[in-house]
């Protein structure tokens, strides 16, 4: 057997012996508090920037995860699209993230940036499954990190919020 197919299987038995372990079955409280990092990366398109007018839109991935682990909204993923202007020194800041967990379930998060750019505020606008008719009040901090190239961005932002499951 030549080694490209041995890697195959191999790969396919430890998917199979690993997969039930990060597959559904996710449990959180019906209501609480919670604290999380959201780290994203992307890149977006500039469509005028000088020194004191920037506008973009831009599209990215993310994780959530908590510390100590397992805490609300723990090990689930996201991709955003938004949109950030700075018209005077002024930022205005919109966009929504689609975030799922193992199980599948999902919500729509709605956020927008402080007009100093230093974070923001969201709220939960849909959700499916366990998520649908969560309420949920969130605020985070901008964390930026190197970027990956001239249009692109990353982020391991610190939020915190409460929500409540229906």
């Amino acid at each position: 057997m030549k080694a490209a197919p041995k890697m195959v299987i191999l790969g396919a038995v430890v998917g199979a012996l690993a997969g039930p372990a990060h597959a559904g079955n996710v449990n959180m409280p019906k209501e609480g508090n919670y604290e999380l990092k959201f780290c994203t990366i992307g890149s977006g398109t500039t469509i005028l920037a000088n020194d004191k007018v920037y506008a973009s839109h831009y599209a990215g991935s993310a994780t959530l995860s908590t510390q100590p682990p397992g805490g609300a909204f723990d090990r689930q993923t996201a991709k955003c699209w938004g949109t950030v202007g700075i018209v005077g020194g002024k930022a205005k800041h919109l966009g929504y993230c689609d975030i799922a967990d193992a199980d599948g379930d999902k919500w729509l998060m709605e956020y927008q940036g402080t007009a100093d750019g230093s974070g923001g505020t969201y709220t939960a606008v849909f959700g499916t499954g366990k998520y649908e008719g969560m309420t949920l009040k969130g605020e985070w901090k901008a964390d930026y990190y190197p970027g990956p190239g001239p249009d692109g961005y990353a982020a391991c932002n610190p939020n915190k919020g409460s929500y409540k499951l229906r």
